[in-house]
């Protein structure tokens, strides 16, 4: 009748019995079977029969008497121990003395059971392959660590970042070679110091903030961006992130961290920073010589053709009193001189508005007059109903600014004209502390795809650069169907910021 399964293996154990006496053997195996013990087992007698067993099959116990012709148990035991796995070592005597079975258990022996007590056999070969299957799983564990260690060193060896791990203490246990080419630290000089330290995160402000945060909280994971000064006087931009770390009772054991040298991409930035500043100086100054050019051309117009139309203006009123008798006779001359007179006046009224819009002289009493005057010129040529809405005091502008707000104006109406299609342009000016606030609203198709800039779109793009230049914003937001709105801001009573010619 066959014992019940093992309670440890879902199959039969394979059992090496190393034993000379038939009578024994049997015995063994008998207990064995009583134990509840399912197996399959060979028997040999000698080194040369242990060597071959080895050789063939993998074991899962090998049990051993201790007295063999010509053979010893501590041979068995060193044989066994150089398998790969090595199964456990349970000796079996009735002879072997207390020392001798001490030694053989300090060599290696998973147990020793005397021959007239082998009713704890089957307990003995449970706890051997207990024990045996807790070492195997350490083995593995450590082998898997060391696996690990050996694949993060290779990692962090490779990795083109700085890396560093610290103890909850924030100091650093760890860093990579890469870590102190960043810093410019010499290898191993960051360990069992604060990691902040090592960056000198405390000379920068918006990191020194992230920083006291994480001082308050080190569970949260952490984004830093700071410039290193290294030991030659060399100047570096990193950005770093932390994430914390924990132990099997979420305890926080530390954090592992990278940083990641920007510093060309710092520069990159920096250097367009000061190109788009160059050419916002650069706009500016082209858009005060335009205006200076238009001021000068509506001189030009007032002075010099103005005062030659009046000139013949006046000219032609005193031909026709001087020659009334005789164009009274040639009425074709009449007709001809009132023609002249008529095209006089009409170049007159375009010399005019070209004098408005080269430069409006009524920019001189104010930017709301000015808005005023364009806005009802603006509903007298294209038929659009505007209105607007000042603040209930003149705001204070210099020159410059009070050119831009009218500039801005002009180019957005005449996009209202040009692409709207409304009927209605509502336009409020109002302050708000320091600041000069224009709303210009109209009530048209809006924006395709809700997207003000499009290729070609140079008006805008115009508008933004103009009330850039003098420090200020423009946002510009229409959904399809819903008309637009362009909104601008530009600071007031303060000229510092604006560079003059």
């Amino acid at each position: 009748m066959q014992a019940p399964a093992h309670s440890i293996l879902n199959r039969s154990l394979r059992v090496l019995l190393i034993e000379d006496d038939e009578d024994d053997r049997d015995l063994i195996l008998l207990h064995l079977q009583n134990s509840g013990i399912q197996f399959e087992w060979v028997c040999v007698k000698d080194a040369a029969g242990v060597q071959e067993a080895l050789l063939r099959h993998r074991w899962d116990v090998v049990i051993s008497d201790h007295r063999l012709p010509g053979f010893s148990s501590e041979e068995a035991l060193a044989m066994v121990a150089r398998a790969d796995p090595a199964p456990p070592f349970i000796l079996v005597s009735g002879h072997i003395g207390e020392t001798a079975a001490v030694n053989a258990l300090l060599q290696g022996a998973a147990d020793f059971v005397k021959k007239d007590s082998l009713s704890r056999l089957g307990a003995a070969v449970e706890r051997a392959l207990e024990a045996t299957k807790l070492r195997r799983a350490a083995r593995e564990t450590e082998r898997a660590l060391r696996d690990s260690e050996e694949r993060f060193r290779k990692l962090t060896e490779l990795s083109p970042v700085g890396i560093y791990l610290t103890n909850a203490a924030q100091e650093c246990v760890y860093a990579n070679e890469h870590w102190y080419v960043i810093t410019g630290m010499l290898p191993g000089t960051a360990l069992g110091r604060d990691w902040r330290l090592s960056l000198q995160i405390d000379s920068d402000d918006a990191a020194q903030q992230a920083t006291a945060l994480f001082a308050e909280d080190p569970d949260r994971p952490l984004s830093f961006e700071t410039r290193i000064k290294k030991s030659d006087g060399s100047e570096v931009w990193v950005i770093g992130q932390m994430l914390p770390q924990y132990d099997a009772e979420e305890q926080l054991t530390g954090h592992v961290g990278v940083i990641t040298d920007i510093t060309e991409r710092k520069r990159s930035e920096l250097e367009l920073i000061e190109s788009g500043q160059r050419l916002r100086e650069l706009s500016s100054h082209m858009v005060q010589i335009e205006e200076r050019q238009r001021a000068a051309i509506a001189r030009e117009i007032h002075d010099e053709i103005g005062s030659s139309l009046t000139g013949i203006k006046i000219d032609l009123a005193f031909l026709k009193t001087e020659l009334a008798a005789q164009l009274e006779a040639r009425p074709d001359v009449l007709s001809k001189l009132q023609d002249v007179e008529k095209l006089v006046d009409v170049t007159a009224a375009v010399s005019r508005r070209l004098i408005k819009a080269l430069r409006p002289s009524i920019l001189d009493h104010g930017v709301v007059p000015a808005i005023q005057w364009q806005l009802l010129e603006f509903e007298r040529r294209f038929n659009i109903r505007c209105h607007f809405d000042p603040p209930a005091n003149e705001p204070t502008l210099t020159e410059e600014q009070s050119v831009a707000v009218f500039r801005v104006l002009q180019e957005a109406l005449n996009n209202v004209a040009k692409h709207s299609g409304a009927t209605q342009v509502e336009v409020t000016l109002f302050k708000r502390k320091r600041e000069l606030t224009i709303e210009i609203r109209d009530n048209g198709r809006g924006l395709p795809g809700g997207r003000a800039e499009r290729a070609g779109s140079f008006g805008v793009i115009g508008m933004r650069e103009r009330i850039a230049s003098l420090g200020g914003w423009l946002e510009i937001a229409g959904a399809p169907g819903k008309g637009v709105s362009l909104m601008i801001g530009i600071p007031y009573g303060d000229v510092k910021h604006l560079r003059r010619a």
